[in-house]
């Protein structure tokens, strides 16, 4: 499991931030990497009562390590069944599991019933939206996950994030939305991931004006150039370590 904060793996650069619910905390989300040149990055909101769904949360966290080596699919099948058979329909889940590989070139990804994905083109400025290939874990044992797989240019990024940020109110009412956070994505998509995620955060707080309702949780990661000299990439850790 890697830190969220600004890193890299070979030349791909990533980051996530969440700002949680004090009441809710849904939200969750991991990256890993699958060596030599491979990032899996993790979203998801656990639908749960009370202390059962910190407790969820944890047991995902946990699974999704375990199976952190697997294909998308594969990962997304175990944590259905994990959920299926432990939680007696009381427990539900939404996940976007997304593969990146450097080398090759290719993005592979499931959605089980969360918020659809985006995927930036840096040559055409286009973005592609990653639709949902499963049902909500946990829906049933039967549920089949779709895996799919787009090749991938340098500067593409990936952005993946919960309800919250979409489904965000303002003090009338209005709904933040998907427009409002491709106007937001689109004059930043050749910035760094930690600079996307950031203004998508601070967009949607400027928009509300108050704590989060529910979590605002956004990852992020792209294909760059080289990782930054040693020298600045640690003492950029340790203003990380420090804040």
């Amino acid at each position: 499991m890697l830190p969220f904060r600004n890193a890299w793996i070979g030349s791909l650069e990533y980051f996530g931030d969440s700002e949680p619910d004090d009441i809710e905390e849904r939200d969750f989300f991991e990256f890993f990497s699958l060596p030599p040149s491979e990032l899996k990055a993790v979203i998801g909101s656990v639908y749960a009562a009370g202390p059962e769904r910190a407790a969820w949360k944890e047991k995902l966290q946990l699974g999704i390590q375990g199976f952190a080596a697997t294909s998308p699919a594969s990962l997304a099948s175990e944590l259905n069944r994990m959920i299926w058979e432990s939680s007696l329909n009381e427990i539900y889940a939404t996940i976007f599991l997304a593969r990146v590989d450097s080398r090759s070139r290719q993005l592979t990804y499931v959605n089980a019933g969360h918020e659809a994905a985006l995927l930036i083109r840096a040559e055409s400025g286009r973005i592609l939206r990653l639709e949902r290939t499963g049902a909500v874990l946990g829906l049933s044992h039967r549920s089949t996950f779709g895996q799919r797989s787009i090749p991938i240019s340098r500067g593409d990024t990936l952005i993946a994030f919960s309800d919250g940020i979409c489904e965000a109110l303002s003090w009338n009412g209005g709904q933040f939305s998907e427009r409002r956070l491709l106007e937001i994505i689109r004059p930043r998509s050749a910035m760094a991931p930690r600079q996307i995620v950031r203004a998508i955060l601070d967009g949607t707080a400027e928009f509300t004006g108050s704590a989060p309702e529910r979590d605002r949780t956004v990852i992020a990661a792209r294909i760059a150039g080289s990782p930054p000299a040693m020298p600045q990439a640690r003492s950029e850790l340790a203003l990380a370590m420090s804040g």
